[in-house]
């Protein structure tokens, strides 16, 4: 025996709710609302993968497919989820004339210039 103390049922509660904290910071760096912009025709998974797509550069299928699960969801959905929100969000990005890239090996991307566009679009329907 080592001497070591088990910890007590208040520290493990304590740093449950720490993980807690640091996995709702993760996912919200991930694909959080802070700073998103929302398209009122995406399903909330495809706003997750959307926020994904346009806060990172090139964010891989595995970052992906976590931004599409709910927040706090601990069963994990069928990585292949996400191929089919990038299906429906390709077909209603083209409205905006943007395009999903493939970027093999990497990820998926938005360029600068049509995440530009989105904002631009947003900008506008916001004003009028």
């Amino acid at each position: 025996m080592t001497g070591l103390a088990a910890p007590s049922s208040q520290s493990l509660y304590d740093k449950i709710e720490e993980l807690r904290e640091r996995n709702r910071q993760l996912e919200d760096m991930l694909s959080g609302s802070a700073g998103s912009i929302v398209l009122d025709e995406l399903t909330p998974a495809e706003q997750r993968v959307f926020n994904c797509l346009m806060k990172h550069d090139r964010p891989s299928t595995e970052m992906l497919h976590h931004a599409s699960m709910p927040p706090g969801a601990i069963d994990p959905t069928d990585p292949k989820s996400v191929d089919v929100r990038i299906h429906y969000l390709r077909r209603k990005l083209k409205a905006y004339g943007v395009v999903i890239h493939n970027s093999w090996g990497q990820g998926k991307f938005i360029t600068p210039d049509d995440k530009e566009k989105v904002r631009r679009h947003v900008e506008q329907r916001s004003r009028g």
